[in-house]
């Protein structure tokens, strides 16, 4: 009875120690709460099982089938799954006039090959609440308008979407010259492309998926060609939902514009960027400096020990993430909530253009470069906004810090099926590639390491790379080098993402080490799908350092103590864990407390 039980010897069967179950007492029981196992409220499964829903993660340890636990159900928690979580809100005290909730926001896609472009049929959203219970609309067809993808959102039951909330915006695909995530327009049509936002469901949320399947394995959503010549993509453009702000602080007194770069910078040949610009440089200049502090947390601030305040420039190794937030009096957008809002706003906006009076802020990672005097934004997103537009700024006393200047990180292109995924690949292309942009000797060679970051398997050190990943870390892919190739393939938008899985797969020939397979094999998978396209360069070529893009990780270290907005009864109140139910404090109400209540005793 494996030690945890008794021996019947006259029935030989065993009779299990609490806390232990099976023929031979072998494995590890769920907890029971009322006679019901995980209170009714989960499922019971091996430890090996529950990796194995975890992305795919692999558990192989002598107890893969005999420690058990409880799944819970969307909505409870505890190890007996008998707790009951609470709604969750966004602090009514955290957002004012300049700090705006950043919530879910999704593109959609519809995309196929070129003469494939004869789409029919429905498809169906799947949306993620904050406990993560999947909530599915009724059929969409295929050419929906806004009008019908905001109404079968918001017809969802349970309020799970409120009324009069969901933005939506719909491209005119035959307008667009250009789709600017894949380059080979020839093979690739986009049939219908949406902007999805959800500003009353606040929260870090799981990304929603689209279904074509609704009538059993027949997909109900088909081009006349084969089927996987139709894809849908979702993928998070820059503004995507947090329960915690992790840029929180805003620089008071500083304002900032977009201008273009007028000058080559000093040991780049990086022409070609995006720079702030101050309505009052005298004053806001140094404002920023003390703002920005420390860049990489040593609290060493080379190169401006002379300077009034302690502050680095920032460096491809560290530099500076800052959030941007638009100070716009009434601020416009063409993402509104219905037909009823596509209208004339103002002299210059006409129909279709909508009010946003809190806009959310975007991330970009910013660097000074001290001969030129200019702080680089090392993103594309100024190119959506003039020149006059003025922007608040805000910072953290997080950093970010590149994990590895010789791991590239890139993108399948083989097909466009591989566009938008959630898995990347890193690699070391070895001392062919890397001795013609930098100094020989400095890394190893690609037999002595394939290019591989996980924290697992590879020893950090001061040679081959600076920093490592694994699973929970947040990570942004960007390049901060000095070519105009590299700037151009930033995304426009950076997303803040988070590490589920980081692993090396097995090879799946029988010679691992062939030129086409082995840089497929180091991979991360993330929590959402990539909104950039990185083909991983061609050691053939002559000129790398310009024809090709050279995107890194980037691991964000957030500060000790960030700003938790979005949490259970929105902080403004106690969850009652046996019914599920928010008890507000006095001044605030609303099922999930986030409302001010001046009326309120």
């Amino acid at each position: 009875c494996s030690n945890k039980g008794i021996c019947d010897r006259e029935a030989g069967t065993c009779e299990c120690f609490p806390g232990y179950e099976g023929s031979a007492c072998q494995r590890a029981s769920c907890p029971s709460t009322g006679g019901q196992t995980c209170s009714g409220h989960g499922t019971c499964e091996t430890i090996k099982q529950i990796a194995a829903a975890d992305y795919g993660n692999i558990y192989e340890l002598w107890d893969e089938k005999a420690t058990m636990g409880c799944v819970c159900d969307p909505g409870y928690y505890g190890a007996d799954c008998a707790l009951r979580e609470c709604k969750y809100g966004a602090d009514p005290l955290y957002y004012d006039d300049n700090a705006n909730i950043r919530y879910s926001n999704w593109t959609v896609v519809l995309a196929a090959r070129t003469g494939e472009t004869s789409l029919e049929g429905t498809y169906s959203i799947i949306f993620y609440d904050h406990f993560g219970e999947d909530w599915e609309t009724g059929p969409l067809a295929h050419d929906s308008s806004c009008a019908d993808i905001i109404t079968a959102l918001e017809d969802i039951p349970n309020d799970v979407i409120p009324d009069g909330s969901v933005r939506c915006y719909k491209f005119d695909v035959a307008a667009d010259e250009h789709y600017d995530y894949w380059d080979d327009e020839a093979n690739l049509e986009v049939l219908h492309r949406y902007t999805l936002m959800f500003p009353e469901n606040p929260g870090e949320l799981k990304e929603i998926r689209l279904n074509k399947y609704l009538d059993g394995n027949r997909p109900t959503l088909t081009t006349a060609g084969a089927d996987n010549d139709l894809q849908m993509w979702v993928f998070a453009d820059g503004f995507h939902g947090e329960d915690d702000d992790v840029v929180p602080d805003e620089c008071e007194d500083v304002l900032v514009t977009f201008a273009a770069g007028t000058a080559t910078l000093t040991s780049t040949t990086l022409s070609t960027y995006y720079q702030l610009s101050f309505p009052d440089p005298d004053v806001q200049v140094p404002l920023l400096k003390r703002c920005l502090g420390d860049a990489n947390n040593d609290e060493s601030f080379a190169g401006t020990e002379n300077e009034v305040y302690d502050w680095d420039y920032g460096t491809e190794q560290n530099p500076h993430l800052v959030k941007f937030i638009e100070d716009t009096a009434r601020t416009v957008s063409r993402v509104c909530h219905s037909v009823n809002d596509f209208a004339r706003v103002d002299a210059t906006h006409n129909e279709g253009w909508c009010y946003d009076d809190a806009p959310a802020g975007f991330y970009a990672p910013l660097i000074f470069h001290d001969t030129e005097e200019v702080f680089v934004v090392y993103s594309n997103a100024p190119a959506d906004y003039d020149t006059e537009t003025l922007f608040r700024v805000f910072t953290t006393t997080g950093y970010l810090n590149r994990v590895n200047n010789f791991a590239e990180v890139f993108t399948k292109t083989d097909d466009f099926t591989d566009l938008h995924s959630n898995i990347l690949y890193t690699y070391n292309l070895g001392d062919t590639y890397y001795d013609s942009v930098i100094a020989a000797g400095t890394h190893l060679s690609t037999a002595e390491w394939a290019g591989n970051v996980d924290c697992e398997t590879y020893t950090v050190d001061d040679v081959t790379t600076e920093d490592c990943l694994q699973k929970g870390d947040r990570v942004m892919f960007f390049s901060a080098e000095g070519t105009n190739k590299n700037y151009a393939t930033n995304p426009r938008y950076h997303n803040l993402y988070t590490v589920e899985k980081i692993f090396k797969a097995y090879p799946l020939e029988n010679t691992p080490n062939s030129d086409e397979e082995e840089p497929l094999r180091n991979r991360i998978v993330l929590d959402m799908h990539v909104n950039f396209r990185s083909p991983l360069a061609d050691t053939a070529t002559g000129d790398i350092e310009e024809d090709y893009s050279r995107l890194r990780a980037y691991k964000f270290y957030p500060p000790s103590s960030t700003v938790n907005y979005v949490d259970e009864c929105s902080g403004r109140g106690i969850c009652d864990t046996g019914s599920g139910l928010c008890q507000c404090f006095v001044g605030y109400t609303k099922d999930d407390c986030s409302v001010q209540n001046s009326a309120a005793s």
